[in-house]
């Protein structure tokens, strides 16, 4: 399942940051693509940190490194990434020396979180957050709420401290991907776009509760079927929805002798997602302009 706007602001209002903030995140860790588009979870696989967790669990990692070079090595290297669905070839390469550390040694998901953090995402074994990290992104943003408040890391993003956030988040090395210049300008766009602006429901016409002069309390079926509305999300906001139809799309250019690249769907789902929600905000103020009528209540005595 895939994390909507709301979902994103109530973990920000649970953390006491700016929604933006959040998003922020989720843009510069993943693109806003927690699975890839044959439905595994995405992850990202560090040689180093294998090379670490194999050392902790008393395993020698200089010989693996001699016949597994791309997934074992003593210094983070860049060149050794391969990105989407070839993270998982080098996750089950890593399995196959030690399940464990080699678990450890990804990370996942929608905000990017190492494996050997399990603990500090409330987790007791590694193997129940990863499997947590496959079911869906609302888990991703669970395990972030937890992280988050476990390490501290709350008032740093909430003081908009770029440097010290990323370099307790991304790590020691985040200067070189300029991760924090990432965050904050990822920050400035969500602002300006105004991305949280419209996150009220598009509600369907219906007719409304409306209590009479004696006070009357709304009914049980009332209060459910408003409950169920607070939930509704606009299609033009649906991950989901584009994701589906870029899915479609890109088949047919393939089956046509056009190569698209994972690289090219999360662009374009991307750039769809953002018209989307622009397009959704438009057609809502409309909406809005437009219900000019007073709705009054039917069936009621005069």
């Amino acid at each position: 399942m895939a994390i909507s706007t709301s979902d994103i602001r109530r973990a920000a209002e649970q953390l006491g940051v700016e929604p933006c903030l959040v998003s922020a995140v989720v843009d510069v860790e993943s693109r806003g693509r927690g699975f890839l588009p044959d439905g595994r979870v995405t992850i990202l696989f560090e040689g180093h940190i294998f090379w670490r967790e194999l050392n902790k669990r008393g395993i020698d990692p200089a010989p693996f490194a001699a016949s597994h070079p791309n997934i074992v090595y003593p210094r983070w290297d860049r060149t050794q990434y391969k990105g989407g669905a070839r993270e998982h070839d080098r996750l089950n390469a890593a399995i196959a020396i030690n399940a464990d550390a080699a678990l450890c040694s990804a990370s996942y998901g929608l905000f990017q979180i190492m494996g050997f953090n399990h603990r500090a995402c409330g987790f007791d074994t590694v193997r129940a957050f990863v499997d947590a990290q496959k079911e869906s992104e609302v888990r991703h943003l669970e395990a972030f709420c937890a992280f988050m408040r476990h390490e501290r890391l709350v008032p740093l993003l909430q003081n908009k401290d770029w440097a010290d956030f990323a370099r307790r988040y991304n790590g020691p090395g985040f200067a070189q991907n300029q991760y924090d210049t990432k965050l904050r300008q990822a920050y400035e766009k969500c602002v300006r776009q105004d991305v949280f602006a419209f996150d009220e429901p598009e509600l369907p016409m219906q007719e409304p509760y409306c209590p009479d002069d004696s006070n009357e309390e709304p009914t049980k079926a009332a209060l459910q079927g408003a409950a169920m509305l607070a939930g509704h999300k606009s299609i033009f906001k649906s991950k989901t929805f584009w994701g589906a139809g870029i899915a479609m799309i890109s088949g047919l250019a393939n089956l046509l002798g056009f190569t698209v690249t994972e690289d090219d769907q999360r662009v374009a789902l991307a750039i769809a997602t953002d018209a989307g929600v622009v397009l959704g905000s438009l057609l809502a103020f409309y909406g809005r302009v437009k219900a000019s009528q007073k709705v009054t209540c039917t069936g009621k005595s005069d």
